[in-house]
């Protein structure tokens, strides 16, 4: 019997479509125009709609790996991470140098892998690791907590010092504010603690409670910026009050959707490879957006082709990502048969 949760390739599957999504407005001409049309502001909604991305994955790291205990099995298991890292930067390096026609020695290109710079969305693999290393000793000061109380105040402590700092401190500096960047930990105690009290969470507030955060963090980007280009700061970053609770509400609306048994497998097979697909996707971004923004200059008009591109870079990134894994799979069998 196969006990492949089906809501959480669900999960992975949105998390890349919704980094595809974030980085239209990356690619266009979105952070230099000025929010004065209702085109504008409709875009400024969907970017926050798109934002909780990443967010989206470090819950999921929670919800799975909460459990997770330090040894030294744990720790290779990371091997895998590190595979698809280093065969998606060569492929991205090729394309690169090849097709884009960029300067960069083989040495560049090796010493960029360390670096993060030769795979430019590689950010988040430098996080992750970090994390992962992380998570066992993370486990430990979760699975010590012995009640909800315990847990919901530990959460409620990372959530003050890393989440609420960019709600408070949106005009003035009125709470500490140091320790923002460790808000990948609290997304995965977030995830844990989604784990550990799923059957007592209701579907239905959740939802009306992420409508109503949508609506309120569309209205204070279009208040802060209107009139002026859109203004990305800490209250509309990964680690903003905005993109927390979206991603929260998000994620548990995903995780308690019902699935049909026809999309099962077709989602098992996307969410396989959604690491290649984030990593991949600069190299689809790089082919279609300086074609789309030929053909639609103007980003009042972008906005009713905003699925074109979307689509074509998910589905190009996901066939480059399939492409890759088949490569290295063929190259390492030949390597094999040669000794």
């Amino acid at each position: 019997m196969d006990k492949r949760d089906a809501n959480l390739d669900l999960i992975r599957c949105v998390a890349t479509l919704m980094v595809v999504s974030v980085h239209f407005f990356l690619n266009t001409t979105f952070y230099d125009l000025p929010i004065d049309n209702w085109q504008m502001i409709v875009m400024v909604f969907l970017r926050v709609l798109f934002i909780p991305c990443v967010p989206l994955f470090l819950i999921l790291s929670g919800y799975l790996m909460k459990n997770k205990k330090l040894s030294y099995r744990y720790y290779t298991q990371l091997a895998k991470v590190l595979i698809i890292y280093v065969q998606a930067s060569v492929v991205i390096y090729l394309f690169r140098v090849f097709i884009f026609d960029e300067k960069l020695s083989i040495w560049e290109g090796v010493m960029g892998i360390f670096d993060y710079s030769t795979a430019p969305y590689a950010w988040y693999i430098e996080m992750y690791l970090a994390l992962y290393l992380l998570i066992p000793f993370l486990n430990k000061m979760w699975n010590s907590c012995r009640s909800v109380e315990e847990h919901r105040l530990l959460l409620f402590v990372l959530i003050s010092i890393t989440i609420l700092p960019t709600f408070f401190n949106t005009f003035e500096k009125i709470i500490p504010d140091f320790f923002q960047q460790m808000y990948p930990i609290t997304y995965y105690f977030s995830g844990a603690y989604i784990a550990t009290y799923k059957k007592e969470i209701k579907q239905k507030p959740v939802l009306l409670s992420g409508s109503v955060a949508l609506f309120v963090s569309g209205v204070h980007n279009v208040l802060v910026s209107y009139g002026g280009v859109f203004k990305w700061q800490g209250f509309n970053d990964y680690y903003s009050y905005q993109a927390y609770f979206l991603a929260v509400f998000i994620f548990i609306g995903l995780l308690k959707v019902k699935i049909s048994t026809r999309w099962k497998q077709p989602l098992a097979l996307i969410s396989n490879y959604t690491l290649y697909m984030y990593l991949l996707s600069y190299v689809l971004d790089t082919l279609v957006y300086p074609r789309f923004k030929a053909v639609v200059p103007s980003m009042k008009v972008a906005l009713y082709w905003i699925v074109l591109p979307v689509f074509l870079v998910y589905t190009g990134s996901f066939v480059l990502a399939v492409g890759t894994k088949m490569s290295f799979s063929i190259l390492r069998r030949r390597h094999k048969a040669r000794k």
